[in-house]
């Protein structure tokens, strides 16, 4: 991947202007001055020799005091206090700079977490000015990071469903034994990006509302890979979303891939590609501590994620990401980090990972062998990796909604930030404790010798602590006083125990636990008043009131009622002339489209009371069908009098007819994935099946062959799948599927 974007010729223009500017005496000191050249890296003096201009960052010497911001017990107030220091130092110490580049014209970005400032396209004469600036550090080149190249490998047998990596540190036996999943925590990657509605994490998307999805301060793409500008997340990678569904992974079946899946996440596309620019990295690492809207307004310190997992890496010993991790730590913000592919040798831990500063995870394979390729210490920090993680054969999400097993130091760090998750969650005085948060990641590890690079047995530069131990370490997390709720949950009219019934706990902690079975529960909690509800499909929900003590296990049992039976029939009136079309986009919310006596269309809702008629006009020679893609949106098609699809929508008013084109056999199918997608089925004029799709646009007719006798019928069960079933020409059914 190539550095920065070279500099447009509108820039160099401006350079050449600059320096013009520079022989006026506008961009210099007075004569007496001494250009200050051992503050301008050589690589940057030699990009200028080269091309007359160049991009490079400006470093400044201030730094903000975050000593009485990290302090605060408030995480919204700790939070905007850690941004606002950061700021008001950034502003004093850069204004003269952004004032002699604003009066040159030369472009910059300005950065306030690393109090650093990014100039496009600058000159001799601006680096030379700039760096006669007492408070000016150093002038860098821009550089580019690496993803650590994952290495392809074989998935690992699965432990009931759960994989490797997961039931070695025992993160499904914190699920069971506390009833603790990750329940109010936010994660954050700085990586490739993440495939937001794969089945494994779509669910636990911060931006997922329920079916409709809103990416403002949940999504960041600072150099717009994803698109121009980057409205939906993406990975044009797979790493990021591979790391992401390690810590919170699960599709509610078989791939419970990762460590914490009840949490939330959101991410930062930090790396363009297979590597990150500083620019990308910087924004990103600013981002996670204020994201904002997708158009980079609305900076919100409360959004900030607890935790944010860096699977990056560039050389040893290159502290310019430093600023940028104590800022994360002044406002609680866990840093996760891997320590690097470069082993076996010693010495080989990388940056941000090698830094004291950052809590790093070397990998080992389901035998309990320290990988070769898992970078060691010592690092000028010392110790190096913290401890070991799962990191050889671990198999998670990759685009496309599938699953593939990679191995690198990548894979280790995600179980490491999962676990914390798990802690953080249990534990609700550790949140955004680094300090002691560490400390029992230390402390619980498993003890494993190995002497190669130096060190102890109990914590040396090839385990560091040795292998992670989530269920330790949630065990001696500081819970507080706890007590055991149990029970069983049956059927009120047999007595028959309910397998897979929800417990929903809600007081001190919120917990989630599913029955056995046998219809049994058990969960541990920390001593308080709960609000206990359980439900099951089927059945109407129980609720109950419940109290805590110490040491002593409460019972609360559950007979839920079967729900009633049919209602007898209704009539809505009307004189229909088709069958009718429905949608529902709330609960409790109904839509109902048919065609009159005069062809046209009519509609009732129902939002508990039936509403009269109304005439939405048109002429129809079909059913109509409808469906809603999110509240308060209905989608209607039909086919007209000139056998086209015709299209009419309501969003806040109708619109008028729309005609799609087409020649129908048949009245139209349709579903609907995602917010703003639509997919629409046909019978054309040859009896084969007709697509169109809409996502911003109207895609053209796509034929999907085939030998219809009936009307289409579509349905959407999940992101990106779509399933059509019709009567084929010999009247069995057929099927069709996408995904």
């Amino acid at each position: 991947m190539a550095q920065l974007p070279a500099p447009c010729s509108w820039w160099r223009l401006l350079g050449l202007f600059s320096v013009a500017l520079a022989a006026l005496g506008l961009l210099v000191a007075p004569a007496t001055a001494q250009v200050s050249s051992s503050k301008i890296e050589p690589a940057v003096a030699s990009a200028l020799q080269a091309y007359g201009s160049t991009d490079f960052f400006v470093e400044f010497a201030e730094r903000a005091d975050l000593t009485a911001a990290s302090a605060i017990a408030d995480w919204n107030r700790r939070g905007a206090a850690v941004v606002t220091a950061l700021q008001q130092t950034a502003n004093a110490s850069q204004a003269a700079a952004r004032q002699r580049l604003d009066a040159a014209k030369v472009a910059y970005q300005s950065f306030w977490v690393g109090n650093t400032i990014l100039v496009r396209s600058g000159t001799q004469a601006v680096a030379d000015d700039l760096a006669r600036m007492p408070n000016v550090q150093r002038i860098t080149a821009p550089k580019t990071y690496q993803i650590p190249k994952p290495i392809v490998g074989t998935p690992e047998p699965t432990f009931n469903a759960v994989e490797w990596g997961v039931s070695r540190i025992k993160a499904d036996q914190v699920w069971s034994t506390f009833g603790v999943r990750g329940e109010g925590i936010v994660v954050a990657n700085i990586d490739t990006g993440v495939q937001y509605n794969h089945p494994a994490v779509v669910n636990q998307y911060r931006g997922n509302n329920g079916g409709s999805f809103d990416h403002n301060y949940n999504w960041y793409d600072p150099s717009s890979v994803c698109g121009s500008p980057s409205l939906v997340p993406c990975d044009n990678n797979n790493h990021g979303t591979h790391t992401m569904g390690t810590m919170v992974g699960d599709d509610g079946g078989t791939n419970q891939i990762g460590v914490a899946p009840a949490a939330r996440w959101i991410a930062a596309k930090g790396c363009e590609s297979g590597s990150c620019s500083n620019a990308a990295l910087l924004s990103s690492g600013q981002w996670v501590l204020a994201p904002t809207r997708l158009d980079g307004t609305g900076a919100d310190p409360s959004k900030r994620p607890h935790i944010v997992n860096n699977s990056w890496a560039g050389g040893g010993g290159d502290t310019w990401y430093l600023n940028t991790v104590n800022a994360w730590r002044a406002a609680g913000i866990f840093p996760a980090f891997s320590n690097g592919n470069s082993g076996p040798s010693c010495s080989s831990s990388r940056s941000p990972g090698d830094y004291a500063e950052s809590y790093s995870s070397g990998a080992f394979d389901i035998n309990n062998v320290i990988a070769s390729f898992s970078s060691r210490g010592p690092a000028a920090a010392g110790i190096k990796p913290n401890l070991a993680s799962p990191g050889v054969n671990v198999r998670s999400s990759i685009n496309g909604g599938g699953y593939s097993a990679f191995s690198g130091t990548s894979m280790a760090s995600p179980h490491t930030a999962g676990a914390v998750a798990l802690m953080w969650s249990a534990a609700a005085s550790l949140v955004g404790d680094i300090a002691q948060t560490s400390a029992l990641l230390n402390q619980t590890a498993i003890d494993t010798s190995d002497l190669t690079c130096g060190g102890t047995a109990a914590n040396n530069n090839v385990w560091g602590e040795g292998k992670l131990d989530a269920l330790a370490s949630v065990t001696q997390s500081p819970r507080g006083p706890t007590g055991t709720l149990a029970g069983t949950v049956t059927n009120a009219s047999n007595g028959a125990a309910i397998a897979g019934a929800t417990v929903t706990i809600t007081g001190p902690v919120n917990r989630t636990v599913t029955t056995n079975a046998a219809g049994s529960y058990t969960v541990t909690l920390p001593v308080g008043s709960y609000a206990v509800t359980a439900s099951a499909f089927g059945f109407a929900s129980g609720n109950a009131n419940v109290s805590i003590t110490s040491g002593v296990t409460t019972t609360q049992n559950f007979a839920l009622a079967p729900p009633p039976g049919w209602s007898g029939w209704e009539s809505l009136g009307g004189e229909l002339t088709s069958g009718p079309g429905v949608s529902s986009w709330a609960a409790g919310r109904l839509d109902v489209f048919v065609r009159g006596g005069d062809n046209a269309l009519y509609h009732r809702s129902y939002e508990g009371n039936w509403s009269g008629w109304q005439g939405l006009g048109g002429e129809l020679t079909s059913d109509p069908v409808a469906v809603s893609w999110g509240p308060g949106r209905i989608d209607v098609f039909a086919r007209g009098t000139d056998h086209s699809l015709i299209h009419k929508w309501f969003d806040g008013g109708w619109s008028a007819w729309e005609s799609l084109g087409g020649e129908l056999t048949s009245g139209p199918g349709v579903s609907s994935w995602a917010a703003g997608r639509l997919d629409v089925f046909v019978r054309g004029g040859d009896n084969a099946l007709y697509h169109r799709s809409y996502e911003g646009n109207w895609s053209g007719w796509q034929g999907l062959g085939g030998e219809l006798t009936s009307d289409p019928v579509a349905v959407s069960w999940g992101p990106g799948r779509i399933d059509v079933f019709v009567r084929g020409g010999d009247a069995a059914l057929w099927h069709k599927w996408l995904g």
